[in-house]
């Protein structure tokens, strides 16, 4: 990648949660990698082993208002929104702190990639992910929230 793009036009983040083994996560910051978090302890896990901040993407369901609110005070690099509600909370945790976030929504495409049924994620049916014919409506509601939530590029749900 570094022979066709600049260091800053993409970062490499591996999923912590493949193996959160502290000095797996150490030798990967120190190769240059980010970290992929899906909970508190994971991005924890990630700074103490000093990945910086703004090499840190938290994603996953479930995140609380703690985890949101420490994400946001440490500035990572991208927070992958879920749901309307979970954009209106980090949209309250800026407004409190006087802070910004980079949020990239992670849409559910609604599409059967025919994987094994247990870990499909990408379909209408599943958890994961805004549906794809709710995201228009979504980021015009983002871009009028009062705090700053700089948007990025969506993210397609992983595995479908």
């Amino acid at each position: 990648m570094r022979k066709i793009m600049p260091d800053d036009a993409f970062t490499i983040c591996y999923a912590s949660k493949a193996n959160s083994n502290l000095a797996v996560i150490r030798l990967l910051g120190k190769l240059g990698a980010g970290m992929d978090v899906v909970s508190g302890g994971e991005m924890h896990r990630a700074s103490k082993m000093k990945v910086p901040a703004d090499k840190i993407v938290f994603s996953g369901v479930g995140k609380n208002e703690e985890e949101l609110t420490r994400a946001v005070k440490s500035g990572i690099k991208l927070i992958n929104v879920e749901s309307e509600s979970e954009l209106h909370l980090i949209s309250k945790i800026c407004v409190k702190e006087n802070a910004e976030a980079t949020i990239a929504f992670r849409i559910n495409p609604d599409v059967d990639a025919k994987t094994h049924a247990k870990i499909t994620t990408g379909m209408k049916h599943n958890k994961f992910g805004i549906d794809i014919n709710e995201a228009p409506a979504l980021y015009k509601k983002a871009a009028a929230l009062p705090a700053s939530c700089r948007q990025a590029f969506p993210s397609i749900s992983g595995r479908s």
